[in-house]
């Protein structure tokens, strides 16, 4: 995430979750199994 933001930009790991979370109920027929936006743990 951090090489997405600028270093001098504070966020909220939470804020932007919930950003996710309600962009994907907006343009995802199922948002509890998304296909278009989707979650990749463990990317550096």
């Amino acid at each position: 995430m951090e090489k997405c933001l600028e270093e001098s930009f504070h966020y909220d790991c939470r804020a932007l979750d919930q950003q996710i979370a309600q962009l994907r109920k907006k343009i995802e027929c199922d948002p509890r199994h998304p296909q278009l936006i989707r979650t990749v743990y463990g990317i550096d």
